[in-house]
């Protein structure tokens, strides 16, 4: 008997909406699809946008629902896609009541340093796999990267750019510069950072703009700046023995500076792929192979605590009285 894969997304939002997309381009297995999100026009948006992406007979059927007791009992594969307040409750509540193989989270993870813990031991216990979506370790262009840089000599990573969400989108790069660097410690300087907060444009969380300074184990520099003027696209400039290029995603070029007389300079193009071709990617990794290029969850861990802990102290010196990290 075929075997019917059954995947659920929760938050059908702007990134949940994508993930449903990429899940019916699934080729290599047959599946079930259920997605849940309290707020009916959520359910709206990404049901129109599900029926803009071509039928695909191996997505056998689909619900929308609004409740949670929807969900069926056992889950092949979870799609966490809500913001980061509450979320720890919302995997302790859904473990509970579905029996749950794998799972893939939306960073950044959660808002208090404790709640890191009690996920991993919640998914130790109940044996889960679960992985965090920092996706630029699939895009060809770092994986080629990575492979360039000469690895016994220190490497400098600078994102600059005006408002690109330095709370929100930090964590992104921590995880490239781990993934290109192989080096998963490193200590953070907040000293740099703005002192006024300002609104995220997702309602009830926050933004921040000035500069982070990531320092690695092994001598690698990561510069994240955010500014507040506007005009100033963003870029990501590399430096390493071997390469020295920047790197624009938006223009998708890469302009080459020098480096190793075996790296041509000059400018080319490359290709950036969407959420809504990945996620399908993912999935049947996880499924058929049990694992996937994505951050596992431990490391992603390891990654998050000290990014989210220095935060957490830069929100308390600025006047906020809780142990919560108000960014998603």
């Amino acid at each position: 008997m075929e075997k019917i894969y059954k995947l659920a997304i929760i938050g059908a939002g702007q990134l949940g909406s994508r993930h449903l997309q990429s899940l019916r381009t699934i080729r290599e297995l047959s599946c079930s699809i259920f997605v849940i999100d309290l707020n009916p026009d959520s359910l709206r948006i990404a049901q129109e946008r599900y029926e803009q992406i071509e039928s695909n007979s191996n997505v056998k059927e689909i619900h929308f629902s609004d409740n949670f007791s929807d969900l069926p009992a056992e889950i092949d594969f979870l799609i966490i896609a809500t913001g980061s307040r509450g979320r720890a409750d919302l995997i302790k509540n859904i473990c509970n009541n579905s029996v749950v193989r794998f799972m893939l989270i939306e960073k950044v993870l959660f808002q208090k340093v404790e709640e890191y813990e009690e996920i991993n031991q919640l998914f130790c216990r109940l044996g889960i796999k679960a992985w965090v979506n920092c996706p630029r370790r699939m895009f060809p262009i770092y994986r080629d990267l990575k492979a360039k840089l000469d690895k016994c000599s220190p490497s400098y990573l600078i994102v600059d750019g005006s408002n690109w969400g330095l709370g929100c989108n930090s964590i992104h790069f921590i995880d490239l510069c781990a993934y290109l660097f192989d080096d998963v410690s490193y200590t953070i300087s907040t000293d740099l950072l703005d002192r006024k907060i300002i609104d995220s444009k997702r309602l009830g969380y926050k933004e921040l703009t000035g500069c982070l300074k990531v320092t690695f184990s092994k001598g690698s520099i990561l510069i994240l700046s955010s500014r507040k003027q506007e005009g100033t696209p963003l870029t990501i400039y590399l430096s390493n023995r071997k390469v020295e290029m920047k790197i624009d995603e938006s223009g998708k070029k890469i302009v080459s500076l020098g480096g190793d007389s075996s790296l041509e300079r000059g400018v080319c193009s490359f290709e950036i792929p969407f959420q809504s071709q990945l996620t399908a990617q993912v999935v049947e990794s996880a499924l058929l192979k049990g694992n996937t290029l994505l951050t596992p969850y431990v490391e992603s861990t390891r990654l998050h605590l000290p990014f989210i802990a220095s935060l957490i102290d830069y929100f308390k010196e600025s006047g906020f009285n809780d142990d919560n990290c108000p960014v998603t």
